[in-house]
């Protein structure tokens, strides 16, 4: 009684850390789509009370339009910014806090979220800018963002198809697809399936994508600032680029 024998453990199953980086991937992508989600919602509705309120007009007359686009985005994106830091560092808390085996993928994985989330906003938000410029009124603001809206949650439901099996040629390729990469790639990460040179690929496609919808949303938004009356549509936009 006072020294009883150990007890004897048997392992039925064998230790999958992979089901602690789905975890991790699956926590990424659902505070990532919320924060572009949300913040991308902010900058569609400041560019839209900008131009119902005809402050856009004062605002032209001292700064330019891509210059007055990147200022929205990259004053909105700190703000979101700040508030992904916080649920990435309690996210870093709580994996020391837990005490057990993390695999070095998840530590890589955690931090590397917030690069990926300034690629994803940097692309959506600049999109959302571009909706709310083809509208006047704050009703129609939803209708002309809603494509974008379809955007962001088509990789966000992907993370949930690819969970499973990250290792899969659809998932490798999606997670280097610029509009897929900033919510698949981390999930990859995170439980070791992605590879250098996919991460690398995926990086160098998303910063082209950037610099080009930069350029092209610039002109656009030069553009359809000023334009009143009924919304414009994404195909007269494209046509406004053109001209």
């Amino acid at each position: 009684i006072l020294a009883p024998p150990p007890l004897q453990t048997s392992i039925t199953e064998p230790n999958d850390d992979r089901a602690a980086g789905v975890l991790v991937g699956i926590a990424s992508a659902i505070v990532l789509f919320g924060a572009v989600s949300a913040f991308g919602g902010v900058v569609l509705g400041g560019v839209v009370e900008e131009k119902t309120t005809a402050i856009i007009e004062l605002l032209l007359a001292r700064l330019r339009a891509p210059q007055l686009l990147a200022g929205k985005v990259i004053g909105i994106g700190i703000v979101a910014l700040l508030q992904l830091l916080v649920a990435v560092v309690a996210g870093l808390a709580a994996l020391l806090i837990s005490g057990s085996s993390i695999p070095a993928e998840i530590w890589i994985a955690v931090p590397t979220v917030v690069l990926w989330f300034l690629g994803g906003f940097a692309l959506y938000s600049t999109l959302y800018a571009l909706a709310g410029s083809f509208v006047t009124r704050q009703e129609d603001a939803q209708a002309a963002g809603m494509p974008i809206t379809l955007a962001v949650m088509a990789p966000y439901l992907l993370v949930c198809v690819f969970a499973s099996n990250p290792d899969s040629t659809a998932a490798t390729i999606a997670s280097m697809i610029p509009p897929f990469a900033p919510l698949l790639m981390p999930l990859r990460i995170a439980t070791g399936a992605a590879e250098a040179w996919q991460v690398a690929v995926a990086v160098i496609l998303l910063a082209i994508t950037i610099v080009v919808v930069l350029r092209v949303a610039a002109a656009i938004y030069a553009r359809s600032l000023l334009q009143r009356g009924a919304r414009i549509s994404w195909r007269q936009a494209l046509r406004l680029h053109s001209a």
